[in-house]
């Protein structure tokens, strides 16, 4: 019995993170003029085996597990950039203007009073790069 305990929280356990190629190794953007907006996972305890769902202008576009990343292609000008656990509507949102070129928004999960909270951040470039180096693609679902 304890063995099929601990192989269904290891397969549980297996959805938490991205599983699709390296950064490096990712599918580059289409080529174009219009913005590019790219969303990453940080890995964290806290809410870590429920995937984050990702929401431009209240609509969700796409979910993540920890440590994945993925791009989408956005009109230029203002946008309401959303945040939350799985698929339900956004839990949190960051108003931004969307420039062309390239914009990184890094998620995260902290640990609040009894629970946990889900955050979105616009990152510089750099930053981006550096803290998704080794993080997996994940395709728009």
């Amino acid at each position: 019995m304890l063995r099929v305990l601990v192989l269904f929280l290891l397969i549980s356990l297996a959805g938490c993170y991205a599983t699709g190629s390296t950064f490096a190794e990712s599918p580059a953007p289409p080529a174009t003029s219009e913005p590019i907006a790219y969303f990453y996972r940080q890995p964290g305890y806290f809410g870590g085996w429920i995937p984050s769902g990702i929401f431009i202008d209240g609509k969700r576009v796409d979910w993540m597990g920890q440590k994945g990343f993925t791009w989408i292609v956005l009109a230029a000008g203002a946008h309401e950039i959303g945040a939350s656990w799985g698929d339900s509507r956004p839990e949190v949102g960051l108003a931004t203007l969307i420039n062309p070129g390239k914009q990184y928004f890094r998620l995260s999960t902290h640990a609040v009073n009894g629970g946990n909270e889900i955050r979105i951040d616009q990152v510089p470039e750099a930053v981006a790069l550096e803290e998704m180096k080794n993080f997996r693609y994940s395709p728009h679902k």
